[in-house]
């Protein structure tokens, strides 16, 4: 997804129940952007797991309040620039547990807020050599917005 490629398309789309992003590899400067914002039917899991690199604003707010995403595969995310995830997955109030196995490089804001009102995550993990990096990121010490959540460097 090219720079501003599906910028707000299905906000505010309750009736989609499921996204195939399985193939998705790159999504540039504000290309997801407020893409499924407000998508309270999307449920269970999100696959992004073939998503390797997102830019400025790439997933700013891309799933903000759907409420019923479980899980989210970022399982080959290796980069996040500025403001990459801001508020992505604010007041996602079911999502449990969210881990980054891959993540190599981030700018010092790539995470603000991005899981602010999530009232059931419990844990965030990040690989083990990640972490002076990530403690060093804004909003580190508030879990990036996810207040019950403990932050693991574990992978």
């Amino acid at each position: 997804v090219g720079m501003s490629g599906m910028n707000s398309t299905f906000a505010g789309c309750s009736g989609i129940t499921s996204v195939d992003l399985s193939s998705l590899e790159t999504v540039g400067n504000s290309g997801l952007y407020y893409t499924f914002k407000d998508c309270t039917g999307i449920y269970g899991r999100l696959d992004l797991s073939s998503l390797q690199s997102v830019g400025n604003y790439g997933l700013s707010q891309a799933f903000t309040r759907c409420t019923n995403i479980i899980t989210v595969d970022f399982s080959s995310l290796q980069s996040v620039g500025s403001n990459g995830m801001l508020r992505a997955f604010e007041g996602c109030e079911h999502l449990t547990a969210i881990s980054f196995p891959s993540l190599t490089s981030v700018q010092t804001d790539s995470f603000g807020s991005a899981f602010q009102g999530c009232t059931n995550l419990e844990e965030i993990r990040f690989r083990a050599d990640m972490q002076s990096t990530i403690e060093a990121l804004t909003g580190y010490s508030s879990q990036f917005g996810a207040g019950r959540a403990t932050i693991y460097f574990d992978l």
